[in-house]
Parts: structure tokens; sequence; C-alpha cells
């Protein structure tokens, strides 16, 4: 959205996104949200629709919350790569 900022936008449509998220107290959190769709005003727009983003929590084709993102990220390089590793615990 960051080239579409100061065109026209109008909403296209909504639909249910769903982002996993950090567990709390040993239970899956799953966060659903209603996210719109929206479509730039500008004919010559190349990215005609785009779905609006929550700052902190949700980025582009991401399936998972922003926060359960980077512990993902951060325990991959802990591993480094070797296969079979036990999880650090907490």
């Amino acid at each position: 959205m960051s080239g579409v900022r100061n065109a026209i936008v109008r909403v296209h449509s909504r639909y249910v996104r769903r982002l996993a998220d950090s567990a709390v107290g040993g239970r899956r959190v799953l966060i659903e949200l209603q996210v719109r769709r929206l479509r730039c005003g500008e004919r010559a727009c190349p990215q005609a629709t785009f779905a609006e983003q929550v700052d902190g929590l949700t980025f582009r084709h991401g399936r998972r919350s922003t926060g359960l993102q980077t512990v993902l990220e951060r325990l991959a390089v802990m591993l480094a790569g070797r296969a079979g590793a036990p999880c650090p615990k907490p």
C-alpha cells in the first residue's frame, strides 16, 4: 500500500483472516480479523486491489502474527539449521 497512500482508495470487499499467535498457557491461540480488501482509484496503478494490514500484527501473505514470526525466526537462527536438534526450554 506504500505507493497508494495519496490515491483515492475504495473498499472492494471484506474477508476473515486467521493468524496463529504465540501460545498462552500451553494452548494454541488463533486470531480472527475481518480485513478489508481495497481498490486503488488510479487507473494506472499496477496494484489494483490490496488487503489492509494491521501495524504490529500482520504482514503481507502472513499466516502468523508478527510476534510469533519473530520468535520462530530467532529459534531458527539459534538452531542454525541443525536437523533434529532439540528445542531449548523456555
